[in-house]
């Protein structure tokens, strides 16, 4: 990984960021985190001139990657502590099966939670916890998710090792995994609910433990949102080189005006707005005002002109 300064902005609640967290720790990447509030506004990123809302957002220097997805990459494919990995197809999958994991146990959050103001900010991305039967929908969540427990324990654990497939070291394909099921059963109570427990799912809970066990005697270096600021516009760039090749599908010419936005959310919602400067089968890359080059992945985000 690049000795440039790394900065993640999260907050301790979101299940990505965990996600995201874990991997930098597995691989002895050093970071720094900015905490930021749950919903918006975000002063701190839109100083920056970042409009893109979803947490985490992952600084290389004066490089910011956005979406969890391209995060992972990132992090995995330069790291200089480098992970076990499974066949590309097979981490692809478990990335998307923990996608539809979480989306799953959306009905699972604590009631108190969902204040007006916060399924409102989330209206554009989960329109779930908008509808008006949600309330009667917790039930059918917790077989959903039992089943999904059921798998994992019987065919994706093994007695041999604490992680998947029965590696007795964590993988990248455990990374991919283990936040949202994580996630769910620590912080949304689910532990406690008859039938969850580690007496149902022994092998589940010590895979989950041993996966937690990343954050023991983590001593995390928090930094200001100014501090984080000043240090992203004083830094070099991670990526040096960019290209727009003249056959890319977008057919926006190199220099041009372009916004993104998440494919998945409400159209309009909070597009980041910037120069196209690169693209490539992974990313899409923008320059913002302020020099700050900003990527997405292709997978799940509109690019068109702005």
């Amino acid at each position: 990984m690049s000795s440039l300064p790394i900065i993640q902005f999260d907050y301790d609640f979101s299940p990505y960021s965990h996600k995201t967290r874990h991997a930098l720790l597995a691989t002895s990447t050093p970071f720094k985190t900015c905490l930021q509030p749950p919903v918006l506004p975000r002063p701190d990123l839109t100083h920056l001139g970042i409009s893109f809302r979803r947490m985490p957002v992952l600084s290389i220097g004066k490089d910011v990657f956005c979406d969890s997805a391209l995060i992972m990459y990132t992090i995995l494919s330069s790291a200089t502590t480098p992970l076990p990995t499974q066949p590309y197809g097979y981490e692809k999958g478990l990335q998307s099966y923990a996608d539809a994991v979480f989306q799953s146990v959306l009905p699972l959050v604590p009631g108190q939670l969902l204040t007006e103001g916060f399924v409102k900010d989330r209206a554009s991305m989960f329109p779930i916890l908008g509808r008006p039967d949600f309330q009667t929908l917790r039930p059918s969540a917790l077989g959903e998710l039992r089943a999904n427990l059921k798998g994992i324990e019987e065919h994706m654990l093994q007695d041999s090792g604490p992680f998947l497939g029965g590696k007795k070291e964590v993988g990248a394909d455990d990374l991919q995994l283990a936040w949202a099921v994580r996630w769910t059963v620590k912080n949304l109570g689910v532990e406690s609910e008859p039938g969850f427990g580690s007496a149902a799912f022994p092998r589940f809970y010590k895979w989950i433990d041993a996966c937690g066990a990343l954050d023991e005697g983590m001593k995390r270096d928090e930094v200001s949102g100014e501090d984080a600021g000043k240090t992203i516009l004083a830094s070099e760039y991670s990526i040096k080189n960019h290209d727009v090749p003249a056959d890319d599908p977008l057919g926006v010419k190199k220099g041009e005006r372009v916004s993104v936005e998440s494919a998945d959310a409400t159209p309009g919602s909070d597009p980041q707005v910037g120069k196209l400067i690169g693209t490539d089968v992974n990313r899409v890359s923008l320059e913002l005002e302020n020099g700050i080059h900003i990527h997405f992945p292709r997978v799940g985000y509109v690019v068109r002109k702005a």
